[in-house]
């Protein structure tokens, strides 16, 4: 006989689980046994919140699910957010917790409707109420988080299942998550085809759920001689500097010039992406009838419902006839990063001419082709998806839909186990670092060689910036400064100010054998001065207005 923690973890095995992040508690305590016992690597982050947002960043990065651990109570509410984050990001993930007490008293302990709070942000709630369903219901979770648009699971056992012994068996669990794919339409897939072979002007969006089949993409994209746009979290699935590349995202191009060759296009290829906010630019994309997307914010003309890899090895045999000329792509690419939609003013980096331009520019010669940038959310963040160039999959990670912040540090720590062999550079803000700094000694505790930069102002950077915009004032924006050196030496990371550009800094710091903090002081520059100094006299104009008048003239 098995107990039940052996049979969870024996499932979990099962599922191709190397990493589980969590932090353990009463509820648990055999459960984090079993995981002793196991070959699993148990990652102990600072707290629920950053466990979940780096369970939801390892689904993103691997395509397979993340797998988060928590008690009931306060460990499971300290994740939602991070399963909203994974809901809203499409990332696959499993969160395994336990049930509230079920002892028919009001107030009992830590007690919360935890299906009432988290059905709204996951695609399931499993209960697992009998032993012998445990390995079913893990197996079950892991189908439903990467079935159809992947996203979070809750699996919820009742304290007996764990201690309770079950059968020494393997249940019959169903394959291993990702084995097996969903089935094309087999003649909405030819039609598909045919429309493909027969356009002049192809367009291909990628989304993330592209990322795994990135080389098949830019295989498509070259034989049609068709345009690559990305939605923001699929950036670098065709190289950043390759010809077909346009490199458009909200922050480093023009949403009109976009618009503008969609509507010169005769076939708009989505693959992959789901056109939320993010990747639809606010739904201010416009899209033709034409476009091949499954149903949703944009209406349709075809839709092909499965594996994007399987949809690209079956239409790979086609023969193009048309395609647009390597000059128009490359006008067109032009036309697009000429002006920025939304035009916000980058901040200043004393000491580092050319601003984050330069610094991007340096930081993106310094690191390998296949390195991965995690950012927070934040002004750092705008300025990183302005600046950076992705070259590969997932070269650019950070909190998409929900923009949670606090997600930058943990998503890195998961990014790095998930990728051991790719470079992991995080950008936080000090707003971010406050919020979740501690997982800086996760990071030690891994010992991962993962260069963190800090650009410390201060200041909710981005939030006083648009206060500024608004009403020419700010409210409650400014930090408390922190010793950035002192809070490394705290936790046992390495430290350095970065003066000038980031290249020395980063490679020192990737060659470490424990992250390093690197800050880099951010002031005002002199368009975001000019931004302040104009909107603060409108509306010291405005103060002198009649009220109808105001109104009229905000």
């Amino acid at each position: 006989m098995t107990y039940g923690f052996e049979l969870a973890c024996r499932a979990l095995a099962h599922q191709g689980v190397r990493h589980v992040f969590g932090v353990p508690g009463t509820q648990s305590v055999h459960f984090y046994e079993g995981l002793r016992r196991s070959q699993l690597h148990t990652v102990l982050m600072a707290s629920e919140s950053g466990a979940a947002f780096a369970a939801g960043a390892y689904g993103r990065i691997t395509g397979r699910p993340g797998v988060l651990v928590t008690i009931p109570g306060p460990g499971f509410a300290y994740a939602v957010p991070g399963l909203a984050e994974a809901r809203l990001d499409s990332a696959p993930l499993v969160h395994l917790t336990w049930a509230p007490p079920a002892r028919g008293r009001a107030f009992d302990l830590q007690a919360i409707d935890q299906t009432g709070v988290v059905a709204p942000l996951v695609k399931r709630v499993i209960s697992v109420v009998r032993t012998p369903d445990v390995e079913v219901g893990v197996a079950a979770a892991f189908q439903e988080a990467t079935s159809g648009e992947p996203g979070p699971v809750v699996v919820q056992f009742t304290p007996e299942t764990m201690t309770d012994e079950g059968s020494g068996e393997p249940a019959e669990a169903g394959d291993a998550c990702g084995a097996t794919v969903a089935l094309l339409d087999e003649e909405a897939t030819s039609l598909a085809g045919a429309r493909l072979a027969a356009a002049r002007r192809p367009v291909i969006l990628a989304g993330q759920g592209a990322l795994a089949a990135s080389r098949d993409v830019q295989d498509l994209a070259e034989r049609a001689t068709a345009p690559v746009l990305t939605t923001p979290s699929a950036r670098g699935i065709v190289p950043e500097d390759h010809p077909l590349a346009l490199g458009f995202d909200v922050p480093r191009g023009d949403v009109g010039a976009v618009n503008a060759l969609l509507a010169e296009a005769d076939l708009v290829l989505v693959l992959g992406a789901k056109l939320g906010h993010n990747g639809s630019v606010g739904f201010s994309l416009r899209l033709p009838a034409s476009t091949e997307v499954l149903r949703e914010n944009y209406p349709v003309s075809l839709a092909v419902r499965g594996d994007v890899a399987a949809y690209l090895k079956r239409v790979g045999g086609i023969t193009f006839g048309g395609g647009w000329s390597q000059e128009a792509i490359a006008e067109w690419r032009g036309r697009i990063l000429a002006r920025r939609t939304g035009d916000s003013p980058d901040p200043a980096l004393p000491g580092l001419v050319g601003g984050p331009a330069a610094f991007f520019a340096a930081l993106r010669a310094a690191v390998p082709r296949d390195a991965i940038l995690v950012t927070d959310s934040g002004l750092h963040q705008v300025a990183a998806r302005r600046h950076y160039a992705s070259f590969a999959p997932s070269g650019l990670l950070f909190p998409s839909d929900f923009q949670s912040m606090g997600f930058g540090l943990p998503a890195a720590i998961a990014a790095k186990l998930a990728a051991p062999a790719r470079a992991v550079v995080v950008l936080i803000g000090d707003g971010g670092l406050q919020m979740s700094g501690f997982e800086l000694a996760t990071a030690v505790r891994e010992r991962l060689p993962l260069p963190v930069f800090v650009f410390n102002d201060g200041r909710l950077g981005l939030i006083r910036l648009e206060q500024i915009t608004s009403w020419g004032r700010t409210h409650d924006v400014d930090l408390q400064p922190l010793d950035l050196a002192a809070f490394a030496a705290a936790v046992g990371a390495g430290y350095a100010l970065v003066g000038d550009g980031p290249g020395e800094a980063v490679t020192r710091a990737l060659a470490a054998d424990k992250p390093t903090l690197l800050e880099v002081r951010v002031a005002d520059s002199g368009r975001m001065l000019s931004t302040w100094a104009r909107r603060a006299g409108s509306e010291w104009i405005r103060g002198w207005l009649p009220a109808w008048l105001r109104r009229l003239v905000r």
